[in-house]
Parts: C-alpha cells; sequence; structure tokens
C-alpha cells in the first residue's frame, strides 16, 4: 500500500476539520471522554491492554507470519450491540476502495478520527488499496474524486455519515458506518473487529 496515498486522505479530512473548527469538537471530547474501569481484558484469545496516556485498548494480531499491534477505541463487547445488515460484493477488497464522507457536515471532529483510524487499519494492518474521496465538491476536496455510493456502483465504496442510528450497513459495492458523534467511531471498531476476525457478525 502506497504510504503517500494514507497521509493524503487523512490530511484531506484532516484539512477540512480545521477549516470547520476542529478545536472546538476536541476540547467537548476530552471534557466528556468516560474511563475504562479495567485496564485488561481477553476477549475471545485477545489480550486487550488499555494505553492510559490515550484511552485506546491494544492487542496483537497475526498475519501471514506477522505480528500487528492493533489500537481500538472501544473494547469488542462494546461494538457487538451496533447492527450489520446486508452483503457486500465478494470482489469488494480486490481492487481500490474509495473512502468517501460529506465534507459540508458542521462538526467533523469524529469524522476525522473515523476515517483516519479506518484508513490506517485498511491500509497498514488488513494491506487494502484505499483512496480519498468526498461526496461533494468543497474545501479541500478540490483534487479529489466525487464518490458517492449512488453514482459509483462499480466501485468499492465505504461512505462514513453522522446519523443518529448507529449501525453498518452493507450493499453490493457500497459500504456505509454511521454514528453521531462518538458513535461514528464505534461502528469504525465494531467493522474492524469484524475483518481481524476478532468478532463474528
Amino acid at each position: 500500500m502506497d504510504e503517500d496515498n494514507v497521509i493524503r486522505i487523512i490530511s484531506i479530512v484532516v484539512f477540512v476539520a480545521i477549516i470547520a473548527g476542529m478545536a472546538a469538537g476536541a476540547y467537548w471530547l476530552k471534557s466528556h471522554r468516560v474511563q475504562p474501569k479495567q485496564t485488561q481484558i481477553v476477549y475471545n484469545n485477545f489480550y486487550f491492554v488499555r494505553d492510559t496516556t490515550n484511552n485506546f485498548w491494544g492487542t496483537q494480531w497475526q498475519n501471514n507470519g506477522r505480528l500487528y499491534e492493533l489500537q481500538f477505541r472501544y473494547l469488542p463487547n462494546e461494538t457487538l450491540d451496533v447492527p450489520i445488515d446486508g452483503q457486500i460484493n465478494q470482489s469488494f477488497f480486490n481492487s481500490t476502495i474509495y473512502i468517501t464522507f460529506n465534507p459540508s457536515q458542521s462538526n467533523l471532529q469524529n469524522m476525522t478520527l473515523a476515517v483516519g483510524e479506518l484508513s490506517l487499519n485498511l491500509a497498514r494492518g488488513l494491506d487494502y488499496d484505499i483512496a480519498a474521496a468526498c461526496t461533494q465538491n468543497a474545501t479541500g476536496c478540490e483534487n479529489r474524486p466525487i464518490v458517492t455510493c449512488e453514482k459509483n456502483q462499480t466501485v468499492p465504496v465505504i461512505y462514513l455519515v453522522e446519523k443518529e442510528q448507529t449501525k453498518v450497513t452493507l450493499s453490493g459495492n457500497c459500504m456505509v458506518l454511521q454514528g453521531q458523534g462518538r458513535e461514528l467511531l464505534r461502528s469504525v471498531d465494531r467493522i474492524l473487529y469484524v475483518w481481524y476476525k476478532i468478532v463474528s457478525t
């Protein structure tokens, strides 16, 4: 996976988020953070340890003889109530996956985190080809492809959106990860745990 492409995907969302007022969102996130009571837990033979400096849960995952250090915001059992509905095409991961979002949303703090963490896991951990996209042309998206599930049905698309119901929806070449505020991060962790085969669907 091209490291520059991963950096571009993250930088586009970060740039848009700064325009939208990322500093205010970061203050809210810090003041409302809930501290997990436990610092160690075992789930499905995976040993999780909480990093007290950033409150991420870390575990090790092996693929093709290589050991990866993974980090999640939520434990597996904290994501199990996020429903995963539908099915994606078997060829979904065989070509470049477009990760897209709406840059005109009012608060992009959690969107920035969600897109960044999803992109890093897809590219570095799971070794998939990814590309940054937006659902419409806006500041920070001038040189990015405009991709939506409706208009680009022949290519794999992951659309992240802030909506009230926290869930993952699969439909052919389209995957929608949704949630309001930090719930969007929980939907990201939910599908990552499935891809890493730490939990089942």
